[in-house]
């Protein structure tokens, strides 16, 4: 075995032994060789053939559970809130916060706030958490419209700059605002060019807010009229109340795509569904999961009824998984499908994202039964070793 690569880079060669792995299909007991970056073999008994001239490190993973990084793709990485005045606006999300949560790779976004945060601020943070270890992405545009952007055009910002593979928009809230129909039709044609010409997702990720009944049906009808698939328009949100859940049902069942919150329950939002109890009804109802996925929301502020003003983390989207899985009897497999493959291909990443096979990167996450996370990876290192965080944002 040669001791670099084709780049010249000294092969560092990770085998992680007798986990129980699920890629995010469960496959049984297996062995999981990793050179550098990437995943080059799964199976029973591998043998790295190491040599002395090789860093190599073998991983004893037996009881444990092998699962992919989790993603995921509605997080505030540089803070979301505000709704409540200049208190409840939140800081930049540390890089500590996202990977001890399992979470590998990350789509921020802007919230209502647009006056002090900025697209170029998102930017500058997402490439800030890729140099920590993590792989980031985002939407440009944030709740209103015309789209803020970059570079001055949606079209621009996602032909020319990397990380941006998709749009924010927020409709259906009181302070929203309320592009006609001819122009929604202008912004989803001018994502569907930038998106062709840039080889991306394109993807029009749209919060709901309380009164989006007309809007959903306003959307169904463009995307009708211009024949495009229907899952380029993910409504975020879903499980807000039990009304937008069943419109956005319905839109699954026509090819849409649907995000539900982790972090939405009655408690604190009266009339919300909790992720899990949603999910769970949609199985019972013979729906498919394939357009679903599910995101935390995170590093965000909420108001509540009695005028409280919280933290929202990342944690409610293991939770959540947790609770799919404990409460709900729904299969590891199909929890972690919402976080792993179904972004992974919806945000078109899956070359390289959501999945445990030979040729894509390594990100894992190892936990034990009950759901406690014991180490992370992301492109082949590790970032939570033996349950204590490695990488840290240096101030």
């Amino acid at each position: 075995m040669n001791s670099v690569d084709s780049l010249g880079r000294t092969k560092v060669v990770k085998l992680i032994k007798g986990g129980r792995v699920f890629t995010p299909d469960e496959i049984g007991i297996q062995d999981i060789l990793i050179i550098n970056d990437r995943i080059v073999g799964l199976g029973r008994d591998i043998s790295p053939r190491l040599g002395l001239d090789l860093e190599s490190e073998i991983y004893d993973a037996k009881d444990k559970i092998i699962c992919p990084g989790i993603i995921d793709s509605h997080l505030h990485l540089i803070g979301g809130g505000g709704a409540a005045g200049f208190v409840s606006r939140v800081k930049e999300i540390p890089v500590e916060d996202i990977v001890r949560y399992g979470v590998t790779t990350v789509v921020g976004c802007l919230g209502l706030d647009h006056i002090s945060k900025s697209v170029k601020t998102l930017l500058i943070k997402a490439n800030a958490l890729e140099s920590a270890g993590i792989s980031s992405y985002i939407l440009t545009g944030s709740w209103v419209f015309p789209p803020i952007t970059i570079t001055g055009s949606v079209e621009q910002d996602l032909v020319f700059i990397d990380k941006v593979i998709g749009v924010k928009l927020a409709v259906g809230e009181a302070s929203s605002t309320c592009p006609n129909k001819r122009e929604l039709r202008g912004l989803i044609g001018e994502i569907r060019r930038a998106s062709q010409l840039s080889n991306k997702a394109g993807i029009l990720h749209v919060h709901l807010g309380p009164q989006s009944r007309e809007w959903i049906k306003l959307f169904q009808e463009i995307i009708s009229e211009i024949k495009i698939p229907p899952s380029k328009v993910i409504f975020t949100h879903a499980n807000r109340s039990q009304e937008m859940l069943d419109l956005t049902l319905e839109y699954t069942k026509q090819g849409g795509a649907i995000d539900l919150t982790a972090s939405l329950n009655s408690a604190e939002r009266p009339g919300s569904i909790r992720a899990s109890e949603a999910l769970k009804t949609m199985l019972g109802q013979g729906l498919s999961l394939e357009r679903v996925t599910l995101t935390s929301d995170g590093n965000a502020s909420r108001v509540l009824p009695a005028g409280e003003i919280i933290y929202v983390g990342i944690e409610p989207l293991l939770s959540e998984i947790k609770a799919l899985v404990v409460e709900q009897k729904v299969s590891l497999t199909s929890s972690l499908k919402l976080v792993t493959t179904n972004p992974a291909r919806l945000y078109q990443i899956d070359l390289d994202k959501g999945s445990l096979a030979p040729g894509k990167e390594a990100d894992l996450m190892i936990m034990n039964d009950r759901f406690e996370i014991s180490d992370v990876m992301s492109k082949g290192n590790w970032l939570v070793r033996r349950g204590e965080v490695l990488v840290k944002d240096p101030v």
